[in-house]
């Protein structure tokens, strides 16, 4: 068998296992527990709206597949009380340079920005951010690992206001979830960055609950079950490219500048080294 590139023992302390207390209904049900699901979370947090993330992994990925935060990104996290945090854990973006055959071809500063008061991107690893973005929603509004076992949502555009009482009565969405018991090979699954298996491999915990909510938002990603199970479209196609991420450490013979992206390229193929914090 093919060894991991990573072994259990040293991704599992990445792990987020809060499954417990699973509320029975919700203003706003998010499916997934990226970046993207986590700030909109922060968002509802800070306007007082009662809201839950779910996701299938928890979340043991200590390496990262979106690095880069523009100025008016910042001014979000500003607004949503994380912009020291996020600038203490990440490296300012001023430039970028191109390699050929070995030989620099291009170097080049940003201009900074005008119409803000962050004048430059900064790159984050995603673990952190995600990291700090949990912290800011609190424990009792993400849970993970859940398998969701169904989802189910009635079309609410032809019908008048309703309320949170109407939504538990059937009339927004629901979602069946059940906790993922958190083996070994489930760790690996998530530390690799590969899916969960469909049903086999999987281990359950408890039974199924049900919660209910007003609104379903999919959070999940390129592949999401939320759009597929609501009919919802994704116009097109898939360039058949190949990309390998890799979060490392390099010693090479490139100029030490955190501030600057590098690509290199040659015999036709293109390497992209983005520096993130502690020597990554």
């Amino acid at each position: 068998a093919k060894e991991p590139f990573r072994g259990v023992e040293e991704v599992s302390h990445y792990c987020r296992d809060n499954v417990d207390n699973i509320p029975e209904s919700t203003e706003v049900i998010i499916i997934g527990m990226g970046p993207c699901g986590l700030c909109l979370g922060a968002e509802l947090h800070l306007r007082g709206i009662d809201f839950i993330i779910i996701d299938r992994c928890p979340r043991v990925i200590p390496v990262s597949t979106a690095l880069a935060i523009h100025v008016k990104t910042l001014e979000i996290f500003e607004r949503l009380g994380i912009i020291n945090e996020v600038l203490e854990r990440a490296v300012e973006v001023r430039g970028e340079r191109l390699f050929v055959n070995g030989q620099m071809a291009v170097d080049f500063a940003f201009d900074e920005c005008q119409t803000s008061h962050h004048k430059f991107p900064v790159v984050i690893p995603q673990d952190e951010l995600e990291h700090i973005l949990t912290k800011a929603i609190g424990p009792h509004r993400w849970k993970a690992p859940l398998w969701v076992h169904s989802l189910e949502a009635s079309d609410q555009r032809q019908q008048p206001e309703s309320t949170l009482a109407d939504a538990t009565a059937g009339m927004g969405v629901s979602v069946s979830v059940q906790a993922i018991e958190l083996t070994p090979e489930i760790i690996q699954h998530c530390a690799h960055g590969t899916p969960l298996p469909e049903g086999s491999g999987l281990v359950f915990r408890g039974e199924a609950k049900t919660i209910r909510g007003k609104y379903l938002v999919g959070a999940d990603g390129a592949a999401s079950r939320v759009r597929q199970e609501m009919g919802i479209k994704f116009g097109g196609k898939t360039l058949p490219y190949e990309y390998v991420s890799a979060d490392a450490h390099i010693r090479w013979g490139i100029p030490a500048n955190l501030n600057r992206w590098n690509c290199l390229t040659a015999n036709g193929h293109l390497v992209s080294c983005i520096a993130l914090t502690n020597d990554r």
